[in-house]
């Protein structure tokens, strides 16, 4: 260390200044005390409630009534799974108010309670309107539109008796609609019908006489066959399989179901019943699910409601005025962009620059997702130009539809929107550039899928520019609240067979991102028929950089004469390695 020393005393005056206020934000406990008002215990119920969905959601240990939710790291998904446990506690809250009051104090002095709830919890069945993601699915060029899935892998390391498992998906099936969803096509289109409460598909796997040299082998070969079954006439569009190991390896569990009828947030509400519904059986008590937010059927007939369509014809010249970008350059033109020939490269930030980078938002006055977009623009910009045209894919409960609270309802409520990023002199002025846009759109996403697929032919006066941005962008916030609460715990990695290999990938690159382990990874797919992997690697380490340097960390790593392992002893001695 005492090299180091010499070292940073022989930079120049500019990075020494830079190095000696990281050091001194990294400090013992300087970090937490700047970033965490003073400790006020809560004492109301209102203030207990809010202040344990907080820690249950966002992993922190004592929120008190001066914390924030956007200062400890809250983001729209995390609102959705926060508003959930405060509506089944009984507290009205909504993600609206959450983000207008983040500070706890502030929310519990508002927040009223839930008036007698007049949600139906019987079985969902028959006809429901298409939504406009449902729409945009079945204009895509697919051949095998059936393979097209979601999907988990856990692990689950304890025991259940086996008929437990079977009653608990029965469980689920029963309660969350759209598990029992079926897409029929006739003259008229494609028609969506819930079907009729049936046992749940689930099969045990017995893999306790596969060698260890070929389990995972085989375990890909099964999540495969079982994604490739799905069948959207006639279902099933949900299934579980329990493969076992035994000889000491945890057995694996696989929910996967056709996108169709899940996203993201689906899959943490199904996980969290799965082991409520497990624990009761277990206990030897009947299985009992919280009550069900707004019906899958409900919002999509809202969605398509006259009223909903006239606020947003309103706003279609907000869409029109959306240029496109240039097209992406490719390496070269070797076949199609299949999923067959789909690659992942991946970035993943340390601990310490993770933590630094969420408090940004609260510090430089902008959202999360302008300044990683404004990252990501700084990126391509010696690539393609000063502006992309990319499709931000948001979860979509925010959308205000009065009488549709479906923070625990399992659906597809992806909104798809193109957003035009133009860069500005400097990686601060593209953050600010982005910014701007993302505020003229912010609340306002669902629209364009609205204005595309629900609007009847010759409403609006000129019609909609087809806009079709070649860069998906999705950060799915943090993924530590998964596990709160139950046994099972993720796979780093997205189970085998997820798309047919042969189908048409909707754009030439998707970046999806999120926070795990504390840590936040960034993934780019990308087709080797379009572009060579030392493309796509330099354009994730240009972004890796901007994303370090909006980190406060751009005058070190920036430095030859600093390597990675300098750097993390550098933050040991400020006490950062926490």
């Amino acid at each position: 260390m005492n090299d180091i020393s010499a070292r940073i005393q022989a930079l120049p005056p500019e990075k020494r200044a830079i190095l000696e206020k990281l050091l001194e934000e990294r400090s013992p406990g300087a970090e937490e005390a700047s970033s965490r008002p003073v400790f006020e215990p809560p004492s109301t119920p209102t203030e207990q409630i809010l202040a344990q969905a907080w820690e249950q959601v966002l992993g922190v240990s004592r929120v008190g009534l001066r914390d924030s939710f956007l200062a400890l790291g809250g983001d729209s998904i995390q609102c959705v799974q926060v508003v959930a446990r405060a509506r089944q506690a009984g507290l009205n809250l909504t993600n609206r108010l959450l983000f207008e009051r983040p500070v706890l104090s502030d929310l519990a002095a508002i927040v009223e309670p839930l008036p007698a709830y007049a949600e139906p919890q019987e079985p969902v069945v028959g006809k429901a309107p298409l939504t406009p993601i449902q729409r945009w699915f079945f204009e895509l060029d697919l051949e095998n539109r059936a393979h097209w899935n979601q999907s988990v892998l856990l692990e689950a390391p304890f025991e259940v008796e086996q008929p437990h498992w079977q009653t608990a998906f029965d469980a689920l099936v029963a309660h969350h609609d759209a598990l029992r969803l079926r897409f029929v096509e006739d003259e008229d289109g494609v028609r969506q019908v819930f079907s009729d409460v049936a046992p749940a598909a689930f099969e045990r796997i017995d893999l306790t006489a596969v060698p260890s040299a070929e389990a995972d082998d085989r375990l890909r070969a099964e999540c495969v066959r079982l994604q490739r079954s799905l069948d959207l006439a006639r279902g099933p569009l949900f299934r579980a399989a329990l493969l076992c190991f035994g000889r000491g390896r945890a057995d694996r569990l696989l929910l996967a179901a056709h996108h169709l009828t899940v996203d993201g947030l689906s899959f943490r509400i199904l996980i969290e019943d799965l082991q409520r519904a497990l624990d009761q059986l277990a206990a030897g008590r009947p299985i009992r699910l919280p009550l069900k937010t707004a019906s899958f059927r409900k919002w999509a007939e809202l969605r398509a409601a006259p009223l909903h369509q006239r606020e947003v014809l309103e706003r279609a010249d907000f869409w029109r005025s959306i240029r496109p970008a240039d097209p992406l350059p490719r390496d070269f033109d070797r076949g199609r962009n299949s999923e067959e020939s789909a690659e992942t490269m991946t970035i993943e930030l340390d601990q310490t620059t993770t933590e630094r980078l969420l408090r940004e938002p609260t510090r430089r006055q902008e959202p999360l997702q302008a300044l990683l977009l404004g990252a990501l623009l700084e990126a391509f910009r010696p690539w393609s130009g000063d502006a992309l045209l990319v499709e931000l894919e948001g979860h979509g409960r925010d959308l205000a539809l009065e009488g549709a609270d479906v923070s625990r309802t399992v659906g597809w409520f992806t909104a798809l929107y193109p957003v035009r990023l133009e860069a500005g002199d400097n990686l601060a002025g593209s953050v600010a550039s982005v910014g701007r846009a993302l505020a003229a759109v912010e609340g306002r996403g669902a629209e364009y899928g609205a204005l595309r697929y629900l609007t009847a032919p010759g409403t609006l006066d000129k019609p909609l520019p087809v806009l079709t941005p070649e860069v998906l962008f999705n950060y799915l916030g943090r993924f530590g609240g998964l596990e709160a609460g139950t046994a099972f715990r993720l796979e780093d990695e997205a189970p085998a067979g997820l798309f047919d290999p042969q189908g048409r990938r909707a754009q030439i690159l998707q970046f999806f991102g999120g926070v795990f382990s504390g840590r936040l990874r960034f993934h780019c797919i990308h087709s080797r028929n379009l572009h060579r992997p030392e493309t796509i690697r330099a354009l994730l380490e240009r972004f890796e950089r901007r994303l370090r340097e909006l980190a406060g960390e751009s005058g070190l790593s920036a430095d030859p004469g600093f390597t990675a392992e300098d750097l993390r002893r550098i933050r040991g001695l400020a006490g950062g390695n926490r």
